[in-house]
């Protein structure tokens, strides 16, 4: 040996390298004479050694080659795979190592290496045309050894070539991929199915490879495509999987390259634009997805390899959606991207209902997503004029449209397609309402935004009430409710008048009467039978808008009248309350009364017998007494009347509250009327004045709860007398003189004998009337 110091024998390192290279023939030559595929591969294992450790020159590629044409020799004769594949290693690792050691690649020295390069594909291209290999390790040793010569050759001669001629690296990548383009045919014809799919697998690598180092980025585009859908369309003539596999895999190039593309374009210009190369390229691109999609179907069977095939084949209808959506947002303007994916929505609606194709409808779906993400995102900030009109108006009333058309559309069984639609069809209904909210709140005034909403309401409950439909009459409550919410906070603090009515006037007004409206229409909703129109929820929001009319009342006159006089208003709509909730048979009314006749003793004590001007020239604070105590008084007599008339309990709506107090009804209210003279009085008189009118009071509650059997009015009297008994006593100790004491107590007496004698003579008489 001449390169190990330790074992160096000669000095000559050409002598050396034929040495060795002559004990590496002998071997290979008993190699053939004895099948020993170990010892075999030991004397090919020095003969690369001798060419590694020489100073590689041409007459050593050479030698390398005649030792993998040796290895292949081997492999006819004998099926060793396992030392094939060795050989192409070391054989093309020998080349890299003298293209590594090349200080300058010359075009002489690049043809010398591609020529070399050629002669070993050539070498180890022949093994790919022996006889089929018998066992499974065979076959996947030379489907291994079949693609590695392809990679490698392609590889070694891309290296050479861009160091002599950089921009030149794809020309030998193309000249290989046409070849095993032509080989993959050949052996399809010869029968060798083993490791004609490797070829055909180094043919599209190759040829992609080519494509993107030799053309632009949207030449290439087209080339991948073309590509992708020769191999889909071999495999289908075929019937063979692996190429239709193949083909779906290099789809891939395409589909990324297009979407970076777009992505880039979209970057470029913020609010999009039409571009007919970008446009063409993607409906091309679906039109070959789609064909894919199609053809694929014929080949889905029950088998595990069939399944996968059958969810490759499922993909290419979404990758052509994807592209879809993303053309729709590169190449339209901002305000109309929103409006092309409610129209997308639309044909993959129908189409999947036609069909009954599951992909589709889940791409509707998807499209119904993305319709409302963009026009959320992109057509809502929109400042864009469509003939003088902004275009988010007509751009998201379009979008909801197309969600209540597909609502609708659903309500017929037969186009259901898969199980989610029952759990989804509800979200369209809410976010086409919501859509149409929005285009109001956008563009309308601030003090047209809550009747809009309101008449939005209206439509969408008497719209759900009509064709039975919970889902929308629920958003049309929400909207109800958005609705008195806009009201409270920018109409009923509004200034200004239109038609000489104040705006609260001529906006909360309707408003309300709408609300009433809708109460008594859901309300009279059948709750029983075949004819049910709603459910419970309806139920409890109809009792709601009951309570929410009654706040808006109060609220409006509040800040159109004020505040002065307020217990006198309330006292009148107390009655009213009451009387509505006995003849409409609704606990929710009367309830309200109660609530009412609570507030009206607290707004009078507490801010009108202090505040109160002259109301119809009468003393504000005795209008609002008078009136207070005559609403008690009715409001008494009212629910008194209630209770003793036949059926009273049978209510259409009834509140446990309510029925609970209603027993004790009569007795507050007269107790209440009461309490407020007394407090009227206190207010305006003191001293005698003030106990002799107290006292006139409690004689005046007394005699009317005997005559009205009254229990409430005799001791709330009675009370009031025994208040002016002790009043009378304190100021006679502290205040009068001695005569003025005796007068007083004999006058205090002769009125207690008066009663105690009329208590006993009558007493009988009394018990009955009590």
């Amino acid at each position: 040996m001449h390169q190990l110091e330790a074992t160096r024998g000669v000095d000559s390192p050409l002598v050396g390298f034929a040495r060795l290279l002559l004990v590496g023939v002998g071997m290979i030559g008993h190699s053939l004479r004895y099948k020993n595929q170990g010892l075999t591969s030991l004397a090919y294992g020095l003969g690369y050694a001798a060419i590694v450790l020489h100073s590689i020159q041409p007459f050593t590629l050479l030698a390398s080659a005649l030792l993998g044409f040796g290895t292949v020799i081997h492999l006819l004769r004998r099926n060793w795979y396992v030392m094939s594949l060795g050989g192409i290693v070391a054989t093309y690792g020998c080349l890299f190592l003298w293209a590594s050691r090349q200080s300058v690649l010359t075009t002489d020295v690049m043809r010398l290496g591609l020529g070399a390069l050629l002669i070993n594909w050539v070498v180890f291209l022949v093994a790919d045309f022996a006889r089929e290999p018998e066992d499974d390790l065979d076959r996947q040793y030379a489907w291994g050894s079949s693609l590695l010569n392809a990679l490698a050759a392609g590889w070694l001669s891309f290296t050479f070539w861009i160091k002599a001629d950089a921009s030149g690296g794809w020309r030998p990548l193309f000249a290989f991929g046409c070849a095993y383009a032509f080989t993959s045919t050949a052996l399809r014809l010869m029968g060798r199915r083993t490791v004609q799919p490797a070829h055909s697998l180094a043919a599209s690598l190759l040829l992609a490879v080519a494509f993107h180092k030799g053309l632009d980025r949207t030449r290439a585009t087209w080339a991948w495509l073309l590509e992708a859908q020769a191999v889909v369309l071999v495999g289908v003539f075929l019937k063979d999987r692996f190429h239709r596999m193949l083909g779906c895999c290099l789809f891939l190039a395409p589909m990324i390259a297009i979407f970076y593309d777009q992505v880039d374009a979209r970057v470029g210009r913020p609010h999009g634009g039409f571009d007919a190369t970008r446009f063409l390229q993607t409906v091309v691109a679906c039109g070959c997805f789609y064909l894919t999609f199609a053809r694929l179907k014929a080949f889905a069977s029950s088998s595990e390899a069939g399944r996968a095939e059958e969810a490759v084949r499922r993909m290419f209808s979404y990758g052509a959606f994807l592209l879809v959506v993303l053309a729709l947002w590169v190449q339209l303007p901002e305000v109309w991207v929103a409006p092309a994916g409610a129209i997308l929505l639309l044909l993959l609606f129908e189409l999947s209902a036609a069909r009954s194709i599951e992909d589709l409808r889940m791409q509707a779906h998807l499209a119904a997503l993305f319709a409302a993400v963009t026009g959320l995102a992109l057509g809502a900030q929109s400042r864009d004029l469509m003939a003088g009109v902004p275009a988010r108006i007509p751009a998201l009333l379009v979008v909801a449209a197309a969600y209540f058309v597909v609502f609708l559309r659903q309500r017929n069984a037969r186009t259901l397609c898969i199980e989610a639609d029952d759990t989804l069809r509800p979200i369209y209904s809410w976010v086409g309402a919501f859509a149409v909210a929005l285009v109001v709140w956008l563009e309308a005034r601030p003090t047209l935004v809550g009747p809009v909403w309101m008449i939005l309401a209206l439509l969408l409950v008497e719209a759900g009430i009509a064709l039975g439909e919970s889902d929308l009459r629920l958003p049309g409550y929400v909207v109800l409710v958005a609705s008195h919410a806009s009201l409270a906070m920018s109409n009923l603090t509004a200034t200004g008048l239109v038609g000489g009515l104040s705006v609260r006037a001529m906006t909360v007004t309707p408003a309300i009467a709408a609300t009433y409206y809708l109460w008594w229409r859901l309300r009279s909703l059948p709750q029983e039978g075949s004819k049910r129109a709603g459910d419970g929820r309806d139920e409890v929001f109809g009792r709601f808008l009951s309570y929410l009319g009654a706040a808006m009342i109060g609220l409006f006159v509040r800040f159109e009248f004020g505040l002065e006089g307020a217990a006198l208003r309330w006292s009148l709509a107390m009655v009213v309350l009451l009387l509505a909730g006995h003849v409409l048979r609704d606990a929710d009314l009367r309830f309200q009364g109660y609530l009412v006749a609570a507030a009206v003793i607290v707004r009078a004590v507490g801010f009108d017998f202090r505040s109160a001007n002259r109301i119809l020239g009468l003393d504000g604070p005795l209008l609002i007494t008078i009136v207070g105590v005559a609403g008690y008084l009715a409001a008494g007599f009212l629910i008194r009347m209630r209770r003793t008339a036949a059926g009273a309990r049978n209510d259409r709506r009834s509140l446990e509250i309510e029925s609970t107090l209603e027993p004790y009804g009569p007795d507050l209210m007269w107790l209440l009327a009461v309490a407020l003279t007394a407090l009227y009085l206190y207010r305006t008189w003191s001293g005698v004045p003030l106990i002799v009118a107290w006292a006139v009071e409690g004689l005046c509650a007394a005699g009317a709860g005997f005559a009205l059997k009254a229990r409430s009015l005799r001791l709330s009297g009675l009370a009031l007398l025994a208040v002016c008994v002790a009043m009378t006593l304190v100021r006679a100790f502290t205040t009068f003189d001695m005569p003025g004491r005796i007068v007083t107590f004999l006058v205090l007496g002769v009125v207690l004998l008066v009663i105690s004698f009329a208590y006993t003579r009558y007493r009988e008489s009394i018990r009955k009337v009590l």
